[in-house]
């Protein structure tokens, strides 16, 4: 009657667990809430600080080896450059034009390392979308000697669409500016380039009236020329803490990376989940505010059914290496035993 138990117990824990493993990789919401360490503030002054004083958390890319094929190439192009915002924008034309046509077949791009990518897109992979375009203009900006950073743009509460663009600090301007590199363009209002957090106020205010869109590469500015689904698509917003890519996705699958060669020939989710949970945890600054509320109650729940498969799943191994031994003990004097019987 007890094993019968045990065996109820182990079959509905083993029935939970791939619940919750078919929704982490079903619900975009679920897995990214148990998964990111997030950290909340309502605070702008927590996410407009100067690049000299960013908070000891929050991590650039640093000046090593890998970044020497980034920095080689813009430095070509920037050599007459003088000012930041010239610089920023000569990097952004030259990410913008380095991407083979939309409508280009080839092979598709996977997710790799900055340097892994730029070398698939030379090669003519496509579909590049905004999150690899963002990380080589980061690659690239750091190679030129500007600060620059990533937001994760998550919709409605991670609903629907996501998107990635990128803030660049500009000393000139003593601020930070935006700048969405997927899209090819930033916005200014009376002259000034907008942060990110300054457009989404205009834009979920409605005071979007006197912006305008500058296009990167073209001299034309264009009224309200936003992306329509730009409002809703801006709601819940993340600062993403690591911009050091080089280093982070080198080393992607944490002790795993030894393997690297082999786990790059997974599919494209199962790597990302394997970098997910083993690589260097990825962490966001959530923006609250009335359009966006604090997300702790669902990030409490979120990581208690993480952990809750984690462990699960550790006992259900260990319990399972249990029985392997034992039945591996008794193996032999089951087969004496059948062979005794057949003597008879």
């Amino acid at each position: 009657m007890f094993k019968r138990k045990i065996y109820i117990v182990v079959f509905i824990i083993i029935l939970i667990d791939a619940i919750i493993g078919y929704a982490l990789f079903k619900s975009r919401s679920f897995s990214h809430l148990a998964i990111w360490d997030i950290i909340e503030s309502s605070n702008q002054d927590d996410f407009y600080w100067l690049p000299d004083n960013a908070p000891g958390y929050f991590q650039f890319e640093p000046d090593k080896p890998g970044l020497d094929i980034f920095k080689n190439e813009i430095q070509l192009l920037i050599r007459n450059k003088k000012d930041d915002f010239g610089i920023m924008l000569e990097a952004a034309k030259y990410v913008v034009e380095i991407f083979p046509n939309t409508n280009q077949k080839g092979k598709a791009l996977k997710w790799d390392s900055p340097e892994g990518m730029l070398r698939q897109i030379r090669a003519g992979a496509s579909g590049a979308h905004c999150f690899h375009r963002a990380i080589l203009f980061s690659a690239y900006l750091s190679g030129s000697g500007l600060k620059s950073r990533l937001w994760a743009l998550e919709n409605e509460k991670f609903n629907s669409t996501a998107h990635t663009v990128n803030e660049v600090y500009i000393k000139s301007l003593k601020k930070w500016v935006f700048v969405d590199i997927m899209f090819g363009f930033y916005a200014v209002d009376q002259g000034n380039p907008l942060s990110f957090l300054e457009l989404r106020e205009k834009l979920l205010n409605d005071r979007a009236g006197n912006i305008l869109v500058q296009k990167i590469g073209d001299g034309a500015q264009e009224r309200n020329d936003l992306p329509v689904f730009y409002p809703k698509l801006i709601k819940c917003v993340f600062l993403r803490v690591r911009n050091d890519f080089i280093d982070k996705y080198n080393t992607r699958y944490g002790f795993l990376s030894v393997f690297q060669s082999r786990v790059d020939k997974l599919p494209n989710g199962i790597r990302i989940g394997t970098s997910y949970l083993f690589g260097g945890q990825d962490r966001f600054t959530h923006y609250v505010d009335r359009f966006s509320k604090s997300l702790k109650p669902d990030i409490i729940i979120s990581k208690a059914l993480f952990y809750f498969l984690v462990s699960t799943m550790f006992f259900i191994g260990i319990l399972g290496i249990v029985f392997i031994l034992v039945f591996l003990r008794v193996l032999p004097a089951i087969n004496l035993s059948i062979k005794d019987t057949r003597q008879r």
